[in-house]
């Protein structure tokens, strides 16, 4: 079990066995933050949020200077459509690292759609646009 194995899959684009790689390097070394974000973000690469999200969430437990696990932690959140989680995680980051401007880019998409501070209720929650009708609506 090699580290740069596991990365090499990743340069490769095979997801699948760089994270049963970094699942086995997580065994060995469980504190380890890094390799923890790097298993979140194969499963990330797979579309597979629902899994990504308790390693990443590990990885910025472990390590919550570790903005980029935290940015992909509340990408995966945001990917769920669970707002409120995604833009504490994004907060947690800010007061990490305030000036990135990924995370306040993040910030700034997220803030709308959290609970309570939503314009346009379930249309803009699954992202429909207000200038959309439906047939039979009255214009």
């Amino acid at each position: 079990m090699d580290l740069s194995v596991a990365e090499n899959y990743m340069k490769e684009g095979n997801f699948v066995e760089a994270q049963k790689e970094f699942r086995r390097l997580v065994f060995t070394t469980p504190t380890n933050a890094r390799l923890h974000a790097y298993e979140g973000i194969c499963f990330f690469r797979m579309n597979n949020f629902e899994a990504a999200i308790p390693c990443l969430k590990r990885a910025f437990d472990l390590d919550p200077k570790f903005v980029e696990a935290g940015i992909k932690l509340a990408q995966a959140y945001d990917k769920l459509l669970r707002y409120d989680e995604a833009y504490s995680v994004v907060q947690d980051c800010l007061t990490v690292r305030p000036g990135d401007a990924t995370v306040q880019g993040l910030a700034y998409f997220l803030k709308d759609r959290i609970k309570g501070n939503r314009k346009d209720g379930w249309e803009r929650s699954v992202h429909l646009e207000s200038h959309i009708t439906f047939a039979g609506d009255k214009h």
